[in-house]
């Protein structure tokens, strides 16, 4: 199953009522996937814009992935607000990428990060237990080649 982008907090409520995330859980075991907030929903949290233009963070993921996820990494000032909100403890550790980038989870292990560009990437970004700073750990990727038609 793959789940495309859009407002994360209306898709988990549509899933919750229509129990669909029990289903969800079940398929999990198999193949799970998305992109934007259907990235967000598979773990606790993540920052999203699903409740207007600004960025929020959202704690209500259905927690298949434990903590945080911030897709768009790479645009809309998401880089700072996720290590703001990381800092300040608003959101657990968690994974980030850029446009074009996919991680691939084996159970809740992350195995390898996809890239479809040398310039994209994903990082770790953890709290440092001491300070209220953060640190990102970038992941090294490996890039997907496009064929070419001939």
């Amino acid at each position: 199953m793959f789940v495309g982008g859009g407002s994360v907090a209306n898709m988990l409520a549509v899933w919750r009522v229509h129990a669909l995330d029990v289903a969800l859980r079940a398929a999990w075991e198999v193949v799970l996937g998305g992109t934007s907030a259907g990235a967000i929903c598979w773990f606790e949290a993540g920052l999203t814009d699903s409740f207007g233009p600004q960025l929020r963070t959202w704690s209500d993921g259905l927690g298949f992935l434990p903590g945080s996820f911030c897709p768009h990494y790479d645009r809309d000032r998401r880089r700072e607000r996720y290590l703001e909100e990381v800092a300040g403890q608003r959101l657990p550790a968690g994974l980030a990428c850029g446009g074009g980038a996919t991680a691939h989870f084996v159970g809740t292990r992350l195995r390898e990060v996809l890239v479809e560009a040398e310039h994209v990437r994903a990082v770790r970004v953890n709290r440092r237990s001491q300070h209220a700073a953060v640190e990102e750990e970038v992941i090294a990727p490996r890039r997907l080649i496009a064929s070419t038609p001939q």
